[in-house]
């Protein structure tokens, strides 16, 4: 076993001068959220794993809100195949590739290196980054582990496309909602029905939210058709939520309320499944399937 130490740049007081928004700093919902991510990952009687891999291992992972793309990270090491880092601003989107791109470089040999259990498997292939291309076109390695940062408006449909072109698509995402092919040999559908089809059926196995119930700076709505649209019938949403007042309702009962609309269950975790440092009374982490 082996620590694995990185890290993020932050922009000070980036959301007081209204050009970062609150993404430029790492708040404490999520280091809650990424220790309760590496408990997952390398606790069995937590993730319901029995002796496979890990938690993370070779899943698709949508980081939504992703800030310096510290989540990001750590789903990489933790194995994930392909990882979304998202954000809805583009200065934050170009900070958190500054992060991974140092991130990667200082991490690759490492986890070429020595991968310990519940961190993925490497098979030794390796993925350089171009230094002649840029950063905005680039997609980051640490392993096997791709991560590529994205500006995303939640509900906005764009990063479903990314599965499109990951390796092997019968093999790399999953139908949410039948068998296309059997749904479309029985009517004729136009290339274009079958194309919007197809990218409906899109999801990603594991979508990540820090700290982003904050209705006083963002709508809960959107944030909720987010997941609902990257989710399939075994996506697994994990979200970090700081208690705040907020004067016109309750941030989790208005999430929970709007969850349920859309079929969706929120569960709290217990404290006791939290990091026993990393928690807080006020800071609760969230499954939403």
């Amino acid at each position: 076993e082996i620590d694995i130490t990185f890290h993020v740049r932050q922009v000070q007081c980036g959301e007081l001068e209204e050009t970062y928004g609150t993404g430029a700093t790492v708040w404490p919902a999520s280091m809650v959220l990424l220790k309760y991510m590496e408990n997952i990952a390398t606790n069995r009687q937590l993730n319901n794993c029995g002796d496979c891999k890990g938690f993370f291992e070779g899943k698709t992972v949508a980081d939504l809100g992703s800030g310096t793309g510290l989540t990001s990270v750590a789903a990489a090491l933790f194995g994930a195949s392909l990882i979304i880092c998202s954000d809805g601003c583009e200065l934050v989107v170009d900070l958190a590739r500054d992060n991974l791109n140092y991130a990667c470089k200082g991490l690759q040999q490492i986890v070429q290196g020595q991968r310990r259990e519940g961190f993925g498997q490497d098979d030794g292939e390796q993925h350089e980054f171009d230094q002649q291309s840029s950063l905005e076109a680039a997609n980051f390695w640490i392993g096997k582990s791709e991560i590529r940062a994205r500006k995303y408006l939640w509900g906005d449909g764009s990063i479903i496309s990314e599965l499109d072109n990951f390796g092997d698509k019968d093999k790399q995402y999953s139908l949410s909602k039948g068998n296309i092919l059997e749904s479309s040999s029985k009517t004729t559908k136009s290339g274009e029905e079958l194309k919007a089809m197809s990218l409906s059926q899109h999801h990603f196995d594991i979508i990540l939210v820090s700290d982003c119930v904050l209705p006083k700076l963002y709508p809960i709505g959107p944030l909720v058709d987010a997941i609902d649209e990257l989710s399939g019938p075994n996506t697994l949403s994990l979200l970090s939520y700081e208690q705040r007042y907020y004067p016109e309702f309750d941030p989790k009962e208005e999430f929970c309320r709007l969850a349920t609309l859309r079929n969706l269950v929120v569960r709290t975790v217990p404290q006791d499944e939290l990091d026993p440092i990393y928690s807080a009374e006020d800071i609760e982490i969230w499954e939403v399937r």
